[in-house]
């Protein structure tokens, strides 16, 4: 007979209950529907699905192991997903504005988990037909660049600008001179024209609103029936997260579609941080699809081409696109709203400890990083 537990026990069961009632609310909220399943019933799917065993004791390296072999594993949970979206036959099948994808997570009974592990899935949006060239061309990154740019509230390249140093939680543009901020800022950008419009992949810092990523494994790869796009998406220190994600974007060349993937492990040693992550990830992802997929439509007819796109949402486009989606609005501007919050994260992390600080080299091993200080002038090229 097992002794009663504890006032201690029970507070803690509580308190965890709460907090999933209160994410499952915020599931509903977002539009993703989030399937818990236990370890056993998640390595299973996730090795059905991708071909990658889930060590879950270190969940980060499935990922990398997705993302190796260009892409194959990405590619493989992209399609499996894609059949459970569209009708039966495999043809394209819309869904309501409302819901905009789905999560399998793994979920610790009774316990708060200690590390995250994901498989999501944004449903299929449609292409207009005047970007589907850039689609079906196998060389080209600019539909990841578009989509890239629509991350809520904003997302880019983040240049190894000398002033820069290694990318850290103090704001380079924080001095008092406002001429050389707007410089700063110029250089910012002219850098990132120049490296889309050199049709580059996407490779190193990223930044994703208020963080960055280091993006490595680029890959295109195509199947029968996909042309997908995707990478490795490795924490840094300036993010609130830690972990792996690997990511795919794949165009449907019958049903002309775009949809979105991403599998993810890590450790986030701040407590309660992975359980949520395993809702908001999900929100993050579907917004950057379906801003991507709302953007394209409203500037059909343009003839501007996808790399008019990589400057973000711009206002007229948004008041169109929130017109016809107010879920979308809503959402971007709860979610904008949030991520002013994510330095905080980031500080919390530092202070924790952390596990993933930046992409994994390809033999597996792990490159460290240096600062170094720089005079602050001109681009490092």
């Amino acid at each position: 007979m097992q002794p009663d537990p504890s006032k201690f026990e029970l507070l803690k069961q509580r308190a965890l209950m709460t907090f999933r009632v209160n994410l499952e609310r915020l599931n509903l909220l977002v539009g993703v529907a989030v399937h818990d399943l236990a370890e056993a019933e998640f390595t299973k799917l996730a090795k059905e699905t991708t071909g990658a065993d889930f060590d879950l004791a270190k969940p980060e390296l499935a990922p990398i192991a997705m993302c190796d072999k260009g892409g194959v594993g990405m590619a493989k949970l992209a399609e499996a997903c894609e059949a459970q979206s569209n009708a039966k036959d495999g043809s394209y099948r819309p869904r309501s504005p409302y819901f905009v994808g789905f999560t399998w997570a793994l979920r610790r009974k009774n316990r708060l988990g200690k590390e995250h592990a994901y498989l999501n899935h944004t449903y299929p949006q449609p292409v207009p037909e005047e970007f589907q060239k850039e689609f079906e061309d196998t060389t080209s990154w600019s539909p990841f660049w578009g989509m890239l740019s629509m991350f809520c509230p904003s997302g880019g390249t983040v240049p190894h600008l000398p002033y820069y140093g290694v990318p850290s939680l103090e704001d380079p543009f924080s001095g008092a001179d406002i001429l050389a901020e707007l410089e700063g800022e110029r250089l910012l950008i002219a850098h990132r024209e120049k490296l889309i419009a050199a049709n580059s992949a996407p490779l190193g810092l990223l930044s994703l609103g208020a963080a960055n990523i280091d993006f490595s494994r680029p890959f295109i790869l195509e199947t029968p029936t996909h042309i997908h796009r995707g990478g490795l998406a490795s924490t840094t220190p300036n993010h609130p997260l830690d972990g792996n994600t690997g990511w795919v974007q794949s165009y449907h060349k019958k049903n002309k579609t775009v949809s979105f993937t991403a599998a993810a492990g890590g450790r986030n040693r701040v407590p309660g941080v992975d359980e949520f992550n395993l809702t908001w990830a999900g929100n993050v992802f579907g917004l950057m699809l379906v801003s991507f997929a709302a953007v394209m439509k409203v500037r059909a007819g343009r003839g501007q081409g996808l790399l008019a796109l990589t400057d973000g949402v711009t206002y007229g486009d948004a008041y169109h696109a929130y017109g016809e989606n107010h879920w979308l609005g809503a959402r971007r501007a709860m979610t904008g709203f949030a991520d002013m919050f994510a330095r905080f994260g980031a500080l919390a992390r530092s202070g924790f400890g952390t596990h993933v600080i930046e992409s994994p080299a390809d033999d597996g091993s792990t490159d460290l990083w240096v600062a170094v200080d720089q005079p602050k002038t001109g681009l490092n090229e």
